[in-house]
């Protein structure tokens, strides 16, 4: 029998048969949200087809610890394996030994993890997710075997130490999700992207009430999008932006903040970028003031050549679209 897709999710399974697929090919099984504590080791094994036609595996919302189980897959692209009970992948180039060069996305975010895993064999992986684990040391060799990496989310860790080449080896890397972690002292984000290059997407969850100085000079001139999130921010200093001033075309976003006044002259280093939009949606705001987008001077309508009779206007040549609403207006 082929299956292309089998979906047991959301139900109350404690335990699977092993021989259960042992003669069903299935390329997409999902399993996630039920009380799965253990997978048999014959699970996946030879002679079940599944080995070679599973290529999407959803596990989410378990309670796994231990993954050698999937050793035999050899077709997996995909596998979730998102808030299980995953304290530590004993040797991962064994557990992913099967498919080390076919799978791309890998999430193991909300688990227990307390170290970061090397995966030196996932050789086409593109997309990893740790988010929201115990890890505390993300060094140089964290990430060196994911050449090919493009997308990589490292927030609501409990990071004690980033290297500062972490991503030495990451040319591709497009996307990033990262929280600031006020644990080290000084954190800056240019620290850490001096080499990123290829990133376009950025999402900050700031830990701290105040963004100041965390990601001054940060990005390269293919940022795309930048995302400013953190219910412990309460305030932005006008200089917190300063050297995001090479982009081309950027959509700035300040989302799900506490923030509830922004501060003039917030923006006047965006003022070289050609196209911008601006979303400040599901924040504190109260009000808005002019300042904000054009600076803190009083326009009188006399070109006298006093620059106190001027608004600063930093948006010359620029076409801005901006969108605002406080956290009790409806959001889209």
């Amino acid at each position: 029998m082929e299956i292309r897709s089998l979906h047991l999710d959301f139900n109350f399974i404690t335990a699977l048969p092993p021989a259960l697929f042992s003669s069903v090919r299935i390329e997409k099984l999902t399993l996630s949200s039920n009380r799965i504590a253990e997978l048999p080791e014959t699970l996946f094994a030879w002679p079940s087809p599944l080995a070679a036609s599973l290529a999407v595996l959803d596990l989410n919302y378990n309670l796994l610890e231990g993954l050698s189980a999937l050793r035999p897959l050899t077709a997996l692209r995909q596998l979730t394996l998102k808030n299980n009970r995953i304290r530590e992948i004993a040797q991962p180039d064994l557990v992913f030994e099967g498919c080390s060069t076919t799978l791309e996305l890998l999430d193991l975010s909300q688990n227990l993890l307390e170290a970061m895993p090397v995966f030196n064999s996932l050789q086409s992986l593109v997309k990893l997710d740790l988010r929201d684990n115990p890890i505390d040391i993300l060094d140089s060799s964290s990430f060196a075997g994911l050449k090919y990496l493009q997308h990589l989310y490292i927030s609501g860790l409990k990071l004690q130490y980033i290297d500062s080449r972490l991503f030495l080896y990451q040319s591709q890397l497009s996307s990033l999700k990262i929280s600031t972690y006020p644990a080290m002292r000084s954190f800056r984000l240019q620290d850490i992207l001096a080499r990123s290059d290829a990133l376009k997407t950025i999402e900050i969850e700031v830990r701290e009430a105040l963004l100041s100085h965390q990601i001054q000079w940060a990005f390269g001139g293919k940022l795309r999008e930048l995302v400013i999130t953190g219910q412990s921010l309460t305030h932005i200093l006008p200089d917190a932006f300063q050297g995001l001033d090479n982009a081309n075309d950027l959509t700035l976003r300040i989302t799900n903040t506490s923030i509830r006044q922004l501060p003039d002259g917030l923006l006047k280093y965006l003022a070289d970028i050609r196209y911008i939009s601006i979303d400040l949606r599901r924040n504190q705001l109260e009000t808005v003031s002019p300042g904000v987008f054009f600076g803190s001077g009083v326009a009188d309508g006399n070109d006298d050549g006093d620059d106190d009779d001027h608004v600063e206007s930093f948006w010359r040549g620029t076409r801005c679209a901006a969108t605002a609403t406080s956290s009790g207006s409806a959001g889209g």
